[in-house]
């Protein structure tokens, strides 16, 4: 797959929503309507890209978890 392919991708339920002050959730707990009242300002990581998920923090909640 290539650069742009990846970045068309469309958003896969178990990828994650990362918030700029730091909270993070599933966009499929997103698309449930559990996350209403947080803003759809966020960056989105695919679930496979544990680089960007070890950076932001967000894989270290998730093995302790």
């Amino acid at each position: 797959m290539s650069k742009s392919d990846d970045r068309r991708r469309k958003p896969h339920p178990d990828d994650y929503a990362l918030w700029p002050d730091g909270s993070w959730a599933q966009l499929e707990d997103i698309w449930r309507g559990q996350y209403t009242w947080k803003s759809d300002d966020y960056e989105v990581i695919r679930y496979d890209d544990t680089k960007r998920l070890r950076e932001t923090g967000i894989q270290d909640e998730l093995d302790c978890g």
